[in-house]
Protein backbone atom coordinates (compact mmCIF):
# COMPACT_ATOMS: atom_id res chain seq x y z
CA UNK A 1 0.00 0.00 0.00
CA UNK A 2 1.30 3.82 -1.04
CA UNK A 3 0.50 5.91 1.71
CA UNK A 4 -1.22 9.13 0.68
CA UNK A 5 0.05 11.55 3.19
CA UNK A 6 3.19 13.10 1.50
CA UNK A 7 0.57 14.25 -1.23
CA UNK A 8 -1.99 16.21 1.98
CA UNK A 9 -4.33 12.97 1.44
CA UNK A 10 -3.77 12.04 5.00
CA UNK A 11 -5.95 8.63 5.85
CA UNK A 12 -5.78 7.48 2.64
CA UNK A 13 -3.78 5.07 0.21
CA UNK A 14 -3.67 2.84 -2.87
CA UNK A 15 -2.29 -0.45 -3.82
CA UNK A 16 -2.00 -2.46 -6.76
CA UNK A 17 -0.82 -6.40 -7.21
CA UNK A 18 -0.25 -8.63 -10.02
CA UNK A 19 0.25 -12.65 -9.84
CA UNK A 20 1.08 -14.76 -13.18
CA UNK A 21 1.33 -18.36 -12.54
CA UNK A 22 2.26 -21.66 -15.07
CA UNK A 23 2.44 -25.12 -15.51
CA UNK A 24 -0.33 -25.85 -13.33
CA UNK A 25 -0.90 -29.81 -14.06
CA UNK A 26 -4.43 -31.49 -13.31
CA UNK A 27 -4.40 -34.24 -10.64
CA UNK A 28 -4.24 -37.75 -11.21
CA UNK A 29 -6.41 -39.45 -8.63
CA UNK A 30 -9.53 -39.35 -10.43
CA UNK A 31 -11.14 -42.56 -11.37
CA UNK A 32 -13.68 -40.73 -14.37
CA UNK A 33 -12.32 -37.77 -15.32
CA UNK A 34 -14.27 -35.38 -17.62
CA UNK A 35 -14.21 -34.68 -20.93
CA UNK A 36 -11.45 -32.13 -20.54
CA UNK A 37 -9.06 -34.44 -18.99
CA UNK A 38 -5.58 -33.91 -20.17
CA UNK A 39 -2.52 -35.46 -18.04
CA UNK A 40 -0.08 -33.74 -20.38
CA UNK A 41 -2.61 -30.21 -20.73
CA UNK A 42 -1.07 -27.87 -17.87
CA UNK A 43 -2.66 -24.25 -17.42
CA UNK A 44 -2.61 -20.40 -16.90
CA UNK A 45 -3.20 -18.18 -14.67
CA UNK A 46 -2.92 -14.55 -13.80
CA UNK A 47 -4.88 -11.63 -11.34
CA UNK A 48 -4.38 -8.21 -10.59
CA UNK A 49 -6.06 -6.31 -7.70
CA UNK A 50 -6.46 -2.54 -6.74
CA UNK A 51 -6.93 -1.15 -3.33
CA UNK A 52 -8.23 2.16 -2.12
CA UNK A 53 -7.99 2.78 1.60
CA UNK A 54 -9.06 5.52 3.51
CA UNK A 55 -8.74 5.25 7.47
CA UNK A 56 -10.16 8.12 10.27
CA UNK A 57 -7.48 10.24 11.64
CA UNK A 58 -9.46 11.21 14.67
CA UNK A 59 -12.30 11.14 17.02
CA UNK A 60 -14.03 8.42 18.11
CA UNK A 61 -13.77 6.68 14.92
CA UNK A 62 -9.95 6.46 14.72
CA UNK A 63 -8.44 3.84 12.82
CA UNK A 64 -11.46 2.78 11.45
CA UNK A 65 -10.82 1.80 7.94
CA UNK A 66 -12.80 1.86 4.63
CA UNK A 67 -11.33 -0.34 1.95
CA UNK A 68 -12.50 -0.89 -1.73
CA UNK A 69 -11.21 -3.89 -3.52
CA UNK A 70 -11.30 -4.81 -6.84
CA UNK A 71 -9.41 -8.27 -8.51
CA UNK A 72 -10.08 -9.43 -12.08
CA UNK A 73 -9.16 -13.22 -12.56
CA UNK A 74 -8.24 -15.22 -15.81
CA UNK A 75 -7.19 -18.88 -15.74
CA UNK A 76 -6.29 -18.52 -19.25
CA UNK A 77 -7.85 -21.76 -20.54
CA UNK A 78 -11.59 -22.52 -21.64
CA UNK A 79 -11.89 -25.86 -19.32
CA UNK A 80 -14.90 -25.04 -17.15
CA UNK A 81 -14.76 -24.30 -13.23
CA UNK A 82 -13.46 -27.43 -10.88
CA UNK A 83 -13.13 -29.61 -14.29
CA UNK A 84 -10.36 -31.15 -16.11
CA UNK A 85 -8.69 -32.36 -13.60
CA UNK A 86 -8.51 -29.07 -11.80
CA UNK A 87 -11.13 -29.43 -9.16
CA UNK A 88 -9.80 -26.16 -6.99
CA UNK A 89 -9.93 -24.03 -9.74
CA UNK A 90 -12.39 -21.82 -11.63
CA UNK A 91 -13.15 -19.89 -14.56
CA UNK A 92 -12.69 -16.30 -15.08
CA UNK A 93 -13.70 -13.89 -12.41
CA UNK A 94 -14.54 -10.18 -11.42
CA UNK A 95 -14.61 -9.65 -7.83
CA UNK A 96 -15.19 -6.26 -6.00
CA UNK A 97 -15.33 -5.30 -2.15
CA UNK A 98 -16.23 -3.02 0.04
CA UNK A 99 -14.71 -3.69 3.69
CA UNK A 100 -15.04 -1.84 6.70
CA UNK A 101 -12.99 -2.41 9.86
CA UNK A 102 -13.47 -0.77 13.00
CA UNK A 103 -10.95 -1.26 15.63
CA UNK A 104 -12.00 -2.28 19.27
CA UNK A 105 -10.56 -3.27 22.43
CA UNK A 106 -12.17 -5.78 24.59
CA UNK A 107 -10.03 -5.54 27.96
Amino acid sequence: MYDLKNWNLPGFAIGASYVYAWDAKPATWQSNPDAYYDKNRTIEESAYSLDAVYTIQDGRAKGTMFKLHFTEYDNHSDIPSWGGGYGNIFQDERDVKFMVIAPFTIF
